[in-house]
This record gives C-alpha cells, sequence and structure tokens, in this order.
C-alpha cells in the first residue's frame, strides 16, 4: 500500500499535466507569433502566391506545348501530310537556289 501512496503524486502530476496540455499548446504558439511576429508570416504568404501564380502560368504554357507537340506527332504520322511537307521544302529550296542564281549575277569565266 505505500507504494501506491507513493507514486500518486505523479499520477496527479501527469493528470494534471495532460488536462492543462490543450491549453498550453495554442499559448506557445501565440508566444512564437507574438515574439515573431506576423509580418514575416504574411511576407511569406504574399511570396507564395506570386510564386503560385508563376507556377501556374508555366504549367499552362507546358499543357498548350505538349498539345501543339501532340498534334504535330499525329500529323507526321499521316502520309499525305508528310508528301506536302516534303514538297513544300523542295520548292522552297528552289527558291533559294534561284534567289541565290539571280543575285549573284552572270558567272565569270576564268582560264
Amino acid at each position: 500500500m505505500k507504494k501506491s501512496k507513493r507514486y500518486q503524486p505523479f499520477a496527479r502530476a501527469a493528470e494534471v499535466t495532460l488536462f492543462w496540455l490543450p491549453v498550453f499548446v495554442p499559448l506557445v504558439l501565440l508566444a512564437q507569433l507574438g515574439t515573431k511576429g506576423l509580418k514575416p508570416a504574411l511576407r511569406e504568404s504574399r511570396r507564395l502566391e506570386q510564386e503560385k501564380t508563376r507556377l501556374d502560368e508555366r504549367h499552362a504554357f507546358a499543357l498548350d506545348r505538349d498539345l501543339e507537340l501532340g498534334k504535330g506527332l499525329e500529323a507526321s504520322k499521316d502520309l499525305i501530310y508528310r508528301a506536302r511537307i516534303m514538297r513544300r521544302r523542295h520548292q522552297e529550296a528552289t527558291l533559294v537556289i534561284e534567289a541565290s542564281i539571280d543575285s549573284a549575277g552572270t558567272p565569270v569565266r576564268r582560264r
């Protein structure tokens, strides 16, 4: 019986601590807020909002680019599309060659 009386104050202290713990936790958080201030937290919140906006813009751009590349990939699988592209590139190359010949003038023969 003496042993139970001996440990009873520790049990009572633990009981009181657990009873008041929900009060102390918010008080500690409020103390941190009071000592460090609300301004740094608000500043960080604004910075994170700006970062979120920037990341949303980059994400939208990446999605648009992905859609564009997907369409190009699908089109490149079409044989008619490939033939049209080859024909257009051939015409452009011919125009470049003709323009370079015209700008060079008459060829000069050297002996």
